[in-house]
């Protein structure tokens, strides 16, 4: 690793890359060179990399959530520190970005969302212990592990190993607690308008709610294994589980209810779902397994694409194009497209969230955050990276 460090701010940063031991450094520029002792050469443009990468404590992130916007991030880290980043303008990531501690879990963090305006960090521990980090922080006390957070317009829904699951307002006031599934609920999520939640848990079964007036409007036959994944479709006339079975289910949704007869089977995995995710654009279903396969579903004609990882996902993200970009357990980072599979960060990374529209966060080992622009490049952009990556100029005319 190469860690470079500004004197002016005492702020530092830790580059990844080299395979070998790093032998010569030299800058050129703004630009950085290094070879290392295989004969790799590599150039580090400094100030990109620096307006894309948010520095913590040191400890490692080992959770993030996004808010809907994707102006805000939420992240806690190795030591139980919740901290609040505001990311600045997506198209120039990091650019006025800020970063507050929040608090400190008291126990083993085990979940976290952003709810409410503005913006609120909500942690869950293995303790059963919820806490909105506001001014001061509002704590409740649940039975059980808390399993998942989610977060409507202005609902909170905590999913608990206990079963039941407990439903506050944005604010942290309790408003009802559901039956949820048998045997611990595992996975929770609102529809895109706050009126359905759904949950799966240990029984196997998806259990759907009407949060109007708290009411089971569904239960639907889930995967074979316990059910660690629901998602509705960002029109919400979708909605789709997976879990230990290796199977992704989906149902179609209209005028509030879920139709049980419309069950489809969307993807196959021979391993674990790992990972589940939609597209913000609602174009693309992907999810991953312990296979270490990505099944990519366009949910407009039903075509499949079958996509190798390298290892499980654990966080997926799409470009514009829809190609996935994915954090697998074993650390890396890659980018993977129908005739092509490329490593962008080939170890080090911890955890990943997509954040709207056409971003990537990704923590590191060392306690960074890299966030990484999704999507194809305009010709100017290339232009200019050439332009960056050469020390040669045409002579004025």
């Amino acid at each position: 690793m190469l860690q470079v460090t500004d004197r002016t701010t005492g702020r530092s940063m830790v580059l990844h890359g080299h395979a070998a031991g790093i032998r010569h450094v030299e800058f050129a520029g703004t630009a950085l060179l290094s070879a290392d002792g295989e004969g790799v050469v590599r150039r580090w443009d400094i100030d990109a990399a620096a307006s894309s990468v948010l520095d913590g404590t040191g400890a490692p992130v080992e959770r993030m959530a996004a808010s809907p916007d994707g102006a805000d991030l939420a992240t806690i880290d190795s030591a139980g520190k919740v901290a609040m980043w505001a990311l600045g303008d997506r198209a120039h990531p990091g650019v006025d970005r800020d970063r507050w501690a929040v608090g400190q879990v008291a126990g083993h963090p085990s979940a976290i969302a952003i709810a409410g305006h503005p913006p609120v960090a909500i942690t869950g521990s293995a303790e059963g212990e919820v806490v909105w980090w506001r001014a001061p922080p509002v704590r409740r006390t649940l039975k059980g592990i808390v399993r998942a957070l989610a977060a409507s317009a202005d609902r909170v829904a905590v999913a608990t190993s206990a079963g039941p699951i407990a439903v506050f307002t944005c604010d942290g006031e309790p408003v009802a607690e559901l039956a949820g599934n048998t045997g611990g609920t595992e996975a929770i999520a609102f529809d895109p308008r706050g009126g359905l939640l759904a949950a799966g848990g240990q029984d196997r079964v998806v259990r759907v709610y009407r949060t109007g007036d708290l009411a089971q409007v569904a239960e639907l036959p889930g995967p074979a294994g316990d059910t660690h994944f629901v998602a509705f479709s960002p029109g919400g006339d979708q909605l789709f589980a997976a879990g230990n079975d290796g199977l992704v289910f989906g149902w179609p949704v209209r005028d509030g209810q879920v139709e049980p007869a419309g069950r489809t089977v969307v993807a196959r995995h021979t391993g674990a779902i790992s990972a589940l995710a939609v597209s913000f654009d609602g174009r693309w279903l992907a999810s991953a397994a312990r296979d270490d396969l990505v099944v990519r579903h366009a949910l407009g004609d039903g075509r499949d694409d079958t996509l190798a990882t390298g290892g499980a996902a654990s966080a997926i993200a799409f470009d514009a194009a829809g190609g996935i970009r994915a954090v697998t357990r074993t650390g890396a980072v890659v980018h993977a497209a129908i005739d092509s599979v490329a490593a962008v960060i080939d170890h080090g990374a911890r955890a990943g969230v997509a954040i709207y529209p056409d971003r990537l966060a990704v923590a590191l080992d060392d306690g960074a955050i890299v966030i990484e622009a999704l999507g194809p490049h305009t010709l100017d952009q290339l232009a200019a990276l050439l332009a960056r990556a050469t020390t040669y100029r045409l002579p004025a005319r």
